[in-house]
């Protein structure tokens, strides 16, 4: 759509040369889910010892690292042990502060279902440890609602407020709050109701988790439409143009951090860099756990700052 809106906006001038467009600039949002905090912390005996097992059969793992990793993260009581595989926020926000560009972190506050969301607690003294740390270093915080509020405002008002209560004890101002909805769940009829009946203002979810690409037909941000009650929503939404599990990950297209891969996000970042519009990634800090995952990541940022 942008790209026809932007040949509208050709003829026009051609006919009113002198007519003003509002102009706008290329944005980049980085962003992160954070769906499992540390791989051998905050997490159930089932997954823990999974993430173990993956960790130690992993090419870029050996033994020793892995159990190293894991009795530190096992001992430490109020922080997060840098040791754990999971543990990559440092990281992120060390590339995020080399562009000048902040990072935004969604957190979950809520468990409703139980095979598909992790329960860690937002009052976790190593969870509040990791929120104070985000927050130093100058980068946002967000909600990331749990599977089952998709179009339950009960539970999604239950989740904001210990979201706010949470990070007003930090001094994080949670005006506007952002959201991302778990596994980017989506309904054209409910979603934006139920984001505007638990007072959240923007939201990131509108993406495919199969494929990336342009769900809203557009990237720039827009006011939604609320389906439910036949009115202009008062939700602001942010397409998602990337999420790095539908390009690597096997599940989806499978390409892995191949010239493929990094050719597709090429493509779609020069899609939005031609309209002036916003190029918004998710990449979860657990898909960090290998020397090619961050160089891959940063190829991104340097291909976006720094373009051949």
């Amino acid at each position: 759509m942008d790209e026809w809106l932007l040949y509208i906006k050709s003829v026009v001038l051609l006919y009113l040369p002198s007519f003003k467009f509002r102009s706008t600039q290329f944005i980049f949002n980085p962003s992160h889910d954070v769906d499992n905090p540390a791989a051998y912390s905050l997490v159930r005996p089932k997954r823990l010892l999974s993430n173990l097992l993956t960790q130690l059969t992993s090419n870029s793992s050996s033994f020793r690292s892995s159990s190293s990793g894991f009795f530190r993260s096992i001992l430490s009581r109020y922080q997060l042990s840098a040791e754990d595989p999971f543990v990559t926020y440092d990281y992120l926000m060390d590339v995020s502060e080399e562009y000048g560009t902040p990072s935004t972190f969604f957190f979950m506050a809520g468990s409703t279902h139980k095979s598909y969301d992790t329960f860690y607690s937002l009052k976790n003294p190593k969870i509040l440890h990791l929120l104070r740390h985000i927050v130093a270093r100058g980068h946002r915080l967000g909600l990331h609602p749990s599977y089952n509020t998709l179009d339950d405002s009960n539970l999604l008002n239950s989740e904001v407020t210990l979201f706010r209560r949470v990070l007003d004890s930090i001094n994080y101002d949670t005006t506007p709050i952002s959201s991302r909805n778990h596994y980017l769940r989506w309904s054209s009829y409910c979603s934006l109701n139920t984001l505007e009946q638990a007072g959240i203002q923007r939201d990131y979810s509108l993406a495919y988790a199969d494929m990336p690409g342009f769900r809203a037909s557009t990237c720039f941000p827009f006011v939604g439409y609320n389906h439910f009650n036949d009115c202009s929503s008062t939700v602001i939404c942010y397409p998602l143009i990337a999420m790095e599990s539908s390009i690597l990950d096997t599940a989806y297209l499978a390409l892995s951090t191949t010239p493929s891969a990094f050719s597709l996000f090429q493509q779609l970042i020069s899609s939005c860099q031609s309209v002036n519009g916003c190029f918004s990634l998710l990449w979860h800090n657990c898909h960090l756990t290998s020397s090619a995952d961050r160089l891959f990541y940063k190829s991104l940022f340097d291909l976006i700052f720094h373009p051949p």
